[in-house]
């Protein structure tokens, strides 16, 4: 039988306590926040049929870019490039969907 001292034994009473890790808001300069805001508010102006909800998911992404890049995180940046893409796409394809949709219903712009 082993027996172990008494400061290695993770059961201990005299095994010092796991350290708290501080929660820290601003490790990106609040970046990461106002990335999250303007996505929040692109879906919502997307849910309301608005062509500016594609524009404000394009500033998202830029600022997702810059925080996945600040982080090390490749897939942020990869997906994000992938978004950016997506996005600037639906933006400047919104006019051409409006203009072949009132050609069919009839309505003059």
């Amino acid at each position: 039988m082993v027996v172990q001292a008494s400061g290695d034994c993770p059961f201990s009473e005299t095994t010092s306590k796991p350290i708290k890790e501080k929660i820290v808001f601003d490790q990106y300069y609040y970046l990461d926040w106002l990335a999250m805001i303007l996505s929040l508010i692109a879906v919502w102006l997307l849910g309301n049929q608005s062509r500016w909800g594609f524009a404000s998911f394009v500033l998202a992404n830029l600022i997702w870019l810059v925080v996945g890049s600040m982080a090390g995180s490749y897939g942020i940046v990869v997906g994000n490039v992938v978004f950016l893409i997506m996005n600037t796409r639906g933006f400047f394809r919104w006019k051409e969907a409006t203009i072949i949709n009132n050609r069919v219903t009839g309505v003059i712009v």
